[in-house]
């Protein structure tokens, strides 16, 4: 379901959508972290802009490189930044902010943008030492948006109903996490995503006044000046043969 919500978000993955492996924003230090370029096409990489640092794309030192995908062995707090696909030839992904946490308490939200109403499970995890394999959420969590309580939950997991704003967790007694934005987006309408109806085709346009009358004009002064010639020519025809029948008559009386 939240692959399938994202990826309407980016007309249905035409191009190419980045994907978070496990599905959240913040992690622990030393988590692995699995960055996908989801597309039909080849020749995407991915990139990212952390602090104090110029763009660069996936290398070994922080991530391993493979086909389309960026794998983070163990993150770190200076991996925190932004996350996006790119082609060859320039092409972006939707962009995504991760936070890699040097403390034990992280609040799990959503790493995409979710749709205005619907609902979002937010988690808080602990863990006991950075090292650790694990983490726990079997504790009693509370859940704040925008630093005002919205509730508690025990284990550590909330539903709420999606709204825009920074959240963050706490632990009753190991202290909170760092604040996530949760991004809303409005819903795209079901007529534009479904229709299969093909649009109609525009209908012809019509034949403007003007150049009917003006085509109308044309031919009845054609018409005239025709019957004007016509009629010139038999009149100089008739005076030319009488002229000559003048002459021959003029000619038999000498």
């Amino acid at each position: 379901m939240a692959f399938f919500s994202l990826c309407l978000m980016f007309y249905l993955c035409s191009a190419a959508t980045l994907t978070v492996t496990p599905d959240q924003s913040q992690f622990f230090q030393h988590d692995r972290i699995t960055l996908t370029c989801v597309t039909n096409s080849s020749g995407w990489k991915v990139m990212r802009t952390i602090k104090n640092k110029v763009t660069e794309e996936c290398k070994r030192g922080w991530g391993i490189p493979t086909e389309s995908a960026c794998n983070i062995k163990d993150a770190y707090p200076i991996d925190t930044g932004e996350y996006w696909c790119e082609s060859n030839r320039g092409e972006r992904s939707n962009k995504v902010n991760l936070t890699i946490s040097d403390i034990n308490v992280i609040l799990e939200s959503p790493s995409y943008p979710v749709f205005e109403g619907e609902n979002v499970t937010l988690g808080c995890s602990y863990k006991e030492d950075k090292d650790d394999d694990t983490s726990t959420s079997d504790f009693e969590a509370e859940f704040y948006r925008n630093d005002l309580f919205i509730g508690k939950k025990k284990p550590g997991k909330m539903i709420i109903e999606a709204e825009e704003g920074f959240y963050k967790c706490l632990h009753p007694t190991k202290g909170e996490s760092l604040k996530s934005w949760l991004a809303v987006t409005d819903r795209v309408p079901p007529t534009e995503m479904y229709s299969s109806s093909p649009s109609p085709p525009p209908s012809e346009p019509g034949v403007p006044w003007i150049r009917v009358i003006s085509g109308s004009v044309l031919f009845i002064l054609y018409t005239i000046i025709l019957i004007l010639c016509v009629n010139t020519y038999r009149k100089w025809a008739r005076a030319k043969t009488d002229m000559k029948r003048r002459i021959a008559d003029h000619v038999l009386l000498n």
